[in-house]
């Protein structure tokens, strides 16, 4: 990833200023200044609870701040939530190449704590960008596919020692929703429905569909196991999400029944910047190919790929016309009970511009 969030750069003036006596009042006014943030800040921390007697945690969101240490007698403080988190050392909830996932309680609150030891910080700013523009989404209903950050830490060498004696060391932490797991328990679970499973896979491509409508990326690692869900408590049997697809500046809307599993796309540290559209191709070719395999959907009938309205779509737009009509993935049969609406844009282009709708 190239996105890095800048910690803040401040131009300095070239002009000289020779009156000493300027010179002068500005120090003493930075000392004034100084002594009187100094005065506020011992103010402010009365009677407010510290991580540490010798640390003092401030969120390292704020621009130039320095790497602290993020977990002290396995505790976490977050500035953000205005909350103590206890992390729960006694198993992990998965792990990958670089990175431990594991839970932290608040409040009877249950969140994912991933924790990241890394050479590349920059990399990582990138993917915690992203999971930022992705939560924004979601508070704003603009989508229900992405995973939900609450909060980020650039630490210091930090040491988490587990129950079993294992020590992890980490250098980034992420505090984010707890979701129930990834979605390979479900699809090769014999007692659930095939039904079920083409509802969950068809949330699949609607999750990536969205991640590259909304950001303009190629995820770069999408497969099953990055891909999570959780149990929706109550539900109707009857009630829809309705999709329009946006191809060539015509809408297409599907239906999806707005059943018991609801699935989103994470881990985005891997995500790359593409000059071209059909590119975004790739991330389909894994969930193609274990859907078709395992028939968690397939093809139920064919297109006419010599028509001329067909040719002139670019090939992302065929790969997705090709997705809705050519399979038993979507339902575009118009639905009455209909929660929500969600716009996906296949029109938008890679670095910004919307075509108008015809």
């Amino acid at each position: 990833m190239n996105a890095i969030i800048n910690g803040g750069v401040h131009s300095i003036s070239n002009s000289r200023r020779s009156s000493k006596s300027k010179n002068t009042r500005s120090n003493a006014a930075k000392k004034e200044r100084n002594t009187t943030m100094t005065t506020k800040d011992t103010e402010a921390t009365k009677g407010k609870l510290s991580t540490a007697t010798a640390v003092r945690r401030r969120p390292t969101t704020s621009k130039g701040n320095s790497p602290v240490l993020c977990i002290s007698d396995n505790k976490l403080i977050s500035n953000k939530l205005k909350k103590q988190i206890l992390i729960n050392t006694c198993d992990l909830i998965d792990f990958g190449g670089n990175s431990w996932i594991l839970e932290g309680n608040s409040q009877n609150i249950t969140y994912a704590i991933k924790a990241i030891t890394t050479t590349d910080i920059r990399k990582n700013k990138g993917e915690i960008k992203i999971m930022q523009k992705a939560s924004k989404l979601l508070e704003r209903n603009k989508t229900r596919h992405f995973v939900k950050i609450f909060d980020y830490f650039i630490c210091s060498d930090n040491k988490l020692l587990l129950d079993d004696g294992t020590e992890l060391s980490f250098n980034i932490l992420m505090i984010m929703k707890r979701y129930r797991g990834h979605i390979v328990g479900l699809l090769f679970d014999d007692s659930i429905q095939l039904d079920l499973k083409k509802n969950i896979y068809a949330q699949v491509y609607l999750s990536l569909l969205s991640y590259h409508y909304f950001f303009n990326l190629l995820h770069n690692d999408a497969k099953p196991a990055n891909f999570f869900y959780e149990v929706r408590g109550e539900y109707e049997e009857d009630q829809y999400y309705k999709y329009v697809i946006i191809i060539n500046g015509i809408k297409y809307e599907v239906y999806l029944l707005a059943g018991k599993y609801h699935v989103v796309i994470g881990d985005y540290g891997e995500s790359m910047i593409s000059g071209d559209k059909s590119e975004l191709t790739k991330d389909f070719a894994i969930i193609e190919e274990i859907g078709l395999k395992n028939r968690f959907f397939s093809v139920a009938g064919a297109i006419d790929k010599n028509d001329p309205k067909f040719k002139a779509l670019t090939p992302y737009q065929q790969y997705v016309f090709d997705i809705i009509h050519s399979t038993d993935l979507f339902d575009m049969v118009p639905k009455q009970n209909v929660i929500k609406t969600y716009y996906i844009n296949t029109d938008q282009k890679m670095f910004g511009g919307r075509r108008k709708l015809k």
